[in-house]
């Protein structure tokens, strides 16, 4: 299939005929890839129009025959084309096209084609995986899960299900790695963003694989393999000896200075026990103990005095984890949990679905 090429760099086709006899050109994105995808379902539109006449053409009689110009777009199928050309699901579907675009692929988002199930689109497999991973994670790990699988989807054109083959899900895989520009910050995102967009599209593609509400399945050379994350020449630039950037004593001094107790608190915990957000906004009262020796103390060789831990399993790996605390770790930690006591909810205290309420945390 040979494709036209603006100086822009934007793939374009011409397809079929309008009722003036002009050809129609749509502008199909500057990949290549995935325009000659938009173009291939752009033409079987058209030769179902084509088809469409040559049924009516044989009922016609002589003297509409001698008026007729030919096949040309019209209406919906050609509101159809140009969505696809776009990359953006149909609207509306009326009666007759509904068997057709499940046949090309085309995405929609009509109400009435997604009821009948015969179309399933990414989009909509994504909002299906979001409400699984709020039902089965109500946790700040859980709500990371839920915008990076939403960031993915932001920057993907909606498509059907069948269209999600090995190429489709390396283009998703090579756009994320490549750090699309983000919305926020108009910049391209972070590294550490990226890695963890390329593994929440991952746990989407398990989850659907074995999702029994959806009828597709992992393309059989589908393989999880390393994805090189691209760095921009700037962050190359800032490479030096040291790789990692850190607070100078000086820097720390006036941070704690002008800090209030909660965030000397946060300061304490990133520096004594090296917590980011998650770790410390699940930490909870039964994880810390004041005035202990160490259990293993005699085993360990350790000296059997008394001091203050944090003792927990990590929330991703279950990895157990402890930490010997600073007098001025433990110190804010008492201030804290005496501000803000947390009494132990009562037994038989269950919501209306029968659960216990969530652990308190500090």
């Amino acid at each position: 299939m040979k494709l036209g090429t603006m100086k822009n760099g934007r793939f374009f086709r011409n397809v079929g005929y309008l009722h003036s006899g002009s050809q129609p050109k749509f502008y199909l994105g500057r990949d290549k890839i995935e325009a000659m995808v938009r173009a291939g379902k752009i033409e079987q539109l058209w030769r179902f129009v084509v088809a469409d006449h040559e049924r009516a053409y044989s009922h016609w009689t002589a003297e509409e025959r001698a008026d007729d110009s030919g096949p040309f777009w019209f209406g919906f199928p050609l509101d159809a084309a140009r969505a696809v050309a776009e990359g953006v699901p149909v609207g509306e579907v009326p009666g007759g096209w509904l068997e057709r675009l499940a046949e090309v692929g085309i995405a929609t988002t009509s109400p009435t084609a997604l009821a009948t199930g015969k179309i399933e689109t990414f989009g909509q497999a994504v909002k299906d995986y979001i409400a699984a991973v709020n039902e089965s994670h109500p946790t700040l790990w859980g709500t990371g899960k839920v915008r990076l699988i939403e960031f993915v989807a932001e920057r993907v054109p909606d498509f059907t299900l069948g269209d999600l083959d090995l190429a489709k899900i390396d283009s998703i895989l090579r756009l994320m790695a490549n750090r699309p520009v983000s919305n926020k910050t108009g910049e391209p995102i972070s590294q550490a963003w990226a890695r963890n967009a390329v593994k929440e599209f991952r746990c989407f593609l398990r989850w659907l694989h074995l999702n029994k509400h959806y009828h597709w399945r992992r393309p059989d050379d589908y393989e999880v393999r390393p994805v090189k994350v691209a760095r921009s020449q700037k962050e190359r630039a800032r490479i030096t000896s040291l790789a990692v950037e850190t607070f100078s004593v000086e820097e720390l001094t006036t941070l704690w200075r002008y800090a209030l107790p909660w965030e000397r608190l946060m300061m304490a915990l990133g520096l004594n026990c090296g917590f980011g957000m998650a770790e410390m906004a699940t930490l909870r009262p039964e994880e810390v103990f004041f005035g202990q020796p160490h259990p293993f103390a005699g085993r360990l060789g350790l000296p059997e005095e008394p001091a203050d831990w944090i003792r927990r399993l990590r929330g991703k790996s279950d990895v157990y984890g402890e930490w010997r605390l600073w007098d001025i770790t433990a110190h804010a930690l008492r201030w804290v949990m005496a501000l803000r006591p947390h009494p132990t909810p009562p037994a038989g205290n269950d919501d209306k679905n029968g659960r216990q309420p969530a652990p308190t945390r500090l």
